[in-house]
């Protein structure tokens, strides 16, 4: 596991969003403040109790997850029957914990779409929409639905190799959105 923090968002590739839980800290009160020794002092005294905590969530885990059974399993499986099977142990029931996961991930995707100028034009097309041709051939296609000050962004894509990784990326999340995006493999000729 790794911790990353900032106060805007850092992460906005939908491979890495997939697989994160994103927390929004709400700011302190005023009132609420106080210096960092004071805080580090109040951690040390708590310390015994939240390992206490982790510790019961786990060994309560331990003891469900074989009983776990979910309607459908998401990406991180392991993660969602573990925290299904430790819920109860943190006065959650199961359901509980799977809706503010499938809710974090839903949030992920939307932030990954709203960060990407192609998803952005794509979500642009109309239902129904459909185009079968090469990455370079689409991408013209594609410049046709923006701006000229959008298509000399930096993350605008500027040949049909960059447009092809930028669709091969967003794949899943375009898909969550309603935008299947497929790719069919080249026939090498016969010699």
């Amino acid at each position: 596991p790794v911790i990353i923090n900032g106060i805007e968002e850092l992460v906005t590739r939908g491979d890495l969003l997939d697989r994160a839980i994103i927390i929004y800290l709400p700011t302190i009160p005023e009132d609420k403040r106080r210096p960092e020794k004071d805080f580090w002092s109040a951690l040390e005294k708590a310390l015994p109790h939240i390992l206490g905590a982790l510790l019961t969530a786990v060994a309560h885990a331990l003891a469900n997850i074989g009983h776990v059974k979910l309607d459908r399993l998401p990406r991180m499986a392991d993660f969602a029957l573990w925290g299904a099977a430790a819920a109860s142990a943190l006065g959650f029931q199961s359901e509980t914990f799977i809706n503010a996961y499938m809710g974090n991930r839903e949030s992920a995707n939307a932030l990954t779409l709203d960060a990407s100028l192609v998803a952005q034009t794509l979500l642009k097309l109309e239902d129904g929409t459909s185009w079968t041709d090469t990455a370079t051939n689409l991408l013209e296609k594609v410049k046709g639905l923006e701006n000229e000050d959008t298509q000399r962004e930096k993350s605008w894509p500027k040949n049909g190799r960059a447009f092809s990784n930028i669709l091969r990326r967003l794949a899943p999340n375009l898909r969550q959105a309603g935008v299947v995006v497929e790719f069919k493999q080249r026939r090498l000729p016969k010699t």
